[in-house]
């Protein structure tokens, strides 16, 4: 899930050097879990399972040890505060979207 997380903000990093491609989760032609399934996540055209962060506590909520995220809450809160005053978004989407490496 970490690795989710991090690979979202890159995303939502390099969403405005993305070029758009018409792909739909209808037309993932070579699975989950591929270049595929990534590039349609990117173009914004896979939503299932897919969620705007606006804090801290979209990702935590995901996990059992809620209150274990306290001590960065306000450094991740500012990064994406900050992030979100230039226009990138930070989404937490399911690992089927994400290639295995």
């Amino acid at each position: 899930m970490k690795n989710a997380i991090i690979s979202g903000l890159l995303l939502g990093a390099l969403h405005g050097m993305t070029i758009p491609v018409i792909a739909g989760e209808d037309k993932i032609t070579k699975g989950y879990n591929s270049m595929d399934s990534m590039g349609c996540m990117l173009v914004r055209e896979c939503k299932n399972d897919v969620n705007e962060v606006h804090s801290l506590l979209d990702i935590s909520s995901q996990y059992d040890n809620t209150e274990e995220f306290t001590s960065i809450a306000h450094e991740f809160n500012a990064m994406l505060m900050a992030m979100n005053q230039v226009g990138i978004k930070v989404f937490l989407a399911d690992q089927r979207y994400f290639p295995i490496m």
